[in-house]
């Protein structure tokens, strides 16, 4: 597993999934992990490049729109993110369920 990864974190204003971010972030650099993440709204992720991340992570708020992110992101991998491990900002939970699993198999 690569050291650095390029992650996508799609909201609907982009506000309430820093903190979960930041939460990541601090998870995965316990395990000498190394996270970029950039946060779009759900509006910006229609119009943005999506092939340089590793990773696509969708809050709970917008994840309706996750057929759509398929059909723009080609091969990056969309995981959704649970209610309960967003609103708890759990960033090891987030890390273990949702981040590792996706990761591990590059």
């Amino acid at each position: 597993m690569k050291r650095k990864y390029r992650i996508l974190a799609a909201c609907a204003l982009g506000g309430s999934i820093s903190f979960f971010t930041q939460r990541l972030i601090e998870a995965a650099r316990k395990r000498g992990i190394e996270l970029e993440i950039d946060i779009m709204t759900i509006d910006q992720v229609h119009h943005a490049d999506l092939s340089s991340y590793d990773l696509i992570l969708v809050a709970p708020q917008v994840q309706f729109h996750i057929d759509a992110i398929k059909e723009r992101a080609k091969n990056v991998p969309i995981v959704p993110i649970d209610r309960l491990t967003y609103a708890l900002a759990d960033g090891e939970g987030a890390l273990e369920k949702l981040v590792l699993p996706v990761l591990k198999k590059e």
